[in-house]
């Protein structure tokens, strides 16, 4: 199977540069902190990976043109949850700036960092470093403490939520299949 024409990118439209990137299939997380006065401030991120084992590090990279970029530079810890199949709706609303999202808020724990409870997975972690990324930031957590559990992952692929599996965890059904397209996606994604 041969590419099709080259595109030159520094000089596409963005895009069609975005469209290409969402060809990586990547899961989806929301990431959490609280905020100088102690409330709870969530989006959706597709950007995530590990970083390093020995010590434990992880990354996730947030767009500058987040509303609440300045609570995730400043916070000095943080969440990562990694979402299940069943969270479709909670992705997209920590993903939007509708009322959905405030309500999204009052569901996160009162620990610090705040999480989301019923992740696939959730890393709790200090900031380790910020780095400026073009129109991101990418923001190192050294992982203090993790906790996951058995269920298929919420994923995103061409600028549409997909899962492996049934909407339940094993559990409740936290939050109900919503449709794939049209929804919000996550803040930094690709697709």
């Amino acid at each position: 199977m041969s590419h099709g024409a080259w595109v030159d990118a520094r000089n596409c439209d963005r895009r069609v540069l975005r469209d290409m990137l969402g060809s990586f299939m990547t899961g989806v997380t929301v990431v959490a902190a609280r905020n100088d006065e102690g409330r709870p401030s969530a989006l959706t991120a597709n950007s995530f990976t590990s970083v390093s084992l020995d010590p434990p590090l992880i990354l996730v990279c947030l767009a500058k043109s987040s509303t609440s970029l300045g609570v995730f530079s400043r916070a000095e810890r943080f969440s990562v949850n990694i979402l299940g199949g069943w969270q479709r709706d909670l992705s997209a609303a920590f993903a939007s700036r509708s009322p959905a999202k405030d309500a999204a808020l009052e569901t996160l724990t009162q620990g610090s960092p705040p999480t989301v409870d019923g992740s696939l997975a959730t890393i709790a972690c200090t900031q380790h470093q910020v780095v400026d990324a073009g129109d991101h930031i990418i923001l190192i957590g050294g992982v203090t403490a993790f906790t996951s559990k058995a269920g298929e992952p919420l994923g995103f692929f061409r600028g549409a939520y997909f899962d492996f599996g049934p909407a339940a965890s094993g559990d409740q059904v936290l939050w109900p299949i919503a449709a794939s397209r049209g929804a919000a996606a996550p803040e930094n994604a690709a697709g």
